[in-house]
């Protein structure tokens, strides 16, 4: 089951704010808000998200083709309060990506003299 966790002061959804529309809008006590969009927080096959936890903090909001991807229940993602992620950012939890090295990037592709070390599991 996928969570959505926020501060303790939300009190729910905004469905008169302008942006509801497209977004999720989540109001607090305070008069802040909180953005999202749907579809925006989904599995490794882009289905919508059915397991993992999103805590998304007061005043934060996710833009406009961001991804935000779970594969496993345990994974948690914590944005904190007033963060905003900006558009087409893709967030891998539990990626499946060398992170014994120093970079991720693919270093031999740059014209480093840095080479990257190679996969850190057997295929």
């Amino acid at each position: 089951m996928f969570n959505l966790k926020t501060s303790p002061d939300y009190v729910g959804i905004d469905k008169n704010h302008p942006c509801a529309n497209t977004h999720v809008v989540m109001k607090y006590l305070d008069g802040a808000y909180s953005f999202w969009l749907p579809g925006s927080v989904v599995m490794w096959n882009l289905e919508p998200a059915t397991c993992g936890t999103l805590h998304l903090g007061k005043g934060s909001g996710i833009g406009i083709g961001t991804t935000i991807k779970f594969d496993r229940p345990e994974q948690t993602l914590m944005i904190g309060k007033y963060n905003s992620l900006g558009s087409g950012i893709k967030i891998i939890l539990g990626g499946k990506h060398a992170m014994h090295g120093i970079s991720t990037q693919p270093l031999k592709c740059t014209g480093s003299r840095l080479r990257w070390s190679g996969l850190p599991w057997k295929p």
